[in-house]
C-alpha cells in the first residue's frame, strides 16, 4: 500500500511535467519507513548501485514477510512450558527395542 501510494503519487507528478528520479523515489520511500525496517533500510542505502522501484518492491515485501513471520511464532521456551509432558509418556516404550527385553520370549528352534 505504501509504496503503491508512492507510484501513484509519482506519476501524477509526471502527468504535470514534474518528473521524480528513481533516486528521489528511493530515497521517499526509504526515509518513509517505520523503525522495524531500519535494518533493511540501512542496507539499501548502502548499495552501491541504483535500486529499481520492482527490486524495492520485492526487497520491502520479504521484509514485511519477514516481520510478520517473526512477529507470529512462539518463542521456543514459552511453547515448551505451555505443554509439560509426564514422565511416564516419556518412559513408555522405553526398552521396547531392547535386545535383552527381546530375548526373555525368543526361544531358537533347533
Amino acid at each position: 500500500m505504501y509504496l503503491q501510494k508512492i507510484k501513484e503519487i509519482c506519476t501524477k507528478l509526471a502527468l504535470v511535467d514534474i518528473p521524480i528520479s528513481a533516486d528521489e523515489v528511493f530515497l521517499h520511500v526509504v526515509h518513509g519507513l517505520p523503525s522495524e525496517y531500519d535494518s533493511i533500510a540501512s542496507s539499501l542505502r548502502a548499495r552501491q548501485k541504483s535500486i529499481t522501484f520492482q527490486e524495492l518492491h520485492d526487497k520491502l515485501t520479504d521484509c514485511e514477510a519477514h516481520l510478520t513471520r517473526r512477529s507470529s511464532k512462539v518463542p521456543i521456551m514459552e511453547n515448551i512450558d505451555a505443554k509439560p509432558r509426564s514422565s511416564t509418556n516419556l518412559n513408555s516404550n522405553r526398552g521396547a527395542n531392547n535386545s535383552r527385553s527381546n530375548q526373555r520370549n525368543f526361544s531358537p528352534s533347533n
